[in-house]
């Protein structure tokens, strides 16, 4: 969300960096990041294991960035890009995203039942997002 310009968002820099080679980033890449000031976080990897994720914090302990890394020929990684970039293009869905996200965080306190409830959106505007991609507009 941090990546589409006027989309509601956490206050948390959301950052992702897409490689060729998973496994050689795990040798060279990993450990770069945690010098940065990362805490690595491998727990979701039984959930996604072709994604290694990071986060920041201040002083106070609030997470302020967080770190997705993926092989750029995952299809999760594509989803996600491809997704990016329709919203980017589509100020119109861009809102309209926008106002469900702020609904829904009214209406949640659970991060996975808030998650939970905007699948149903982003599916729909995944299917756009790819047709989008592929008539070149």
């Amino acid at each position: 969300s941090t990546s589409v310009p006027g989309l509601a968002a956490k206050p948390v820099i959301d950052i992702t960096i897409g490689v060729k080679d998973l496994a050689a980033a795990d040798e060279k890449v990993v450990q770069v990041i945690v010098e940065l000031g990362y805490e690595y976080v491998p727990d979701f990897e039984d959930v996604m294991p072709t994604r290694r994720y990071f986060r920041r914090s201040n002083a106070e302990g609030m997470r302020t960035h967080q770190i997705h890394l993926w092989q750029i020929d995952d299809p999760e990684y594509e989803r996600h890009i491809v997704f990016r970039d329709y919203l980017r293009a589509h100020p119109d869905e861009a809102t309209a995203y926008a106002e469900l996200k702020r609904s829904l965080a009214e209406k949640f306190d659970s991060v996975n039942d808030y998650a939970n409830a905007k699948t149903e959106f982003i599916r729909e505007r995944e299917h756009r997002a790819y047709a989008w991609r592929r008539s070149g507009l």
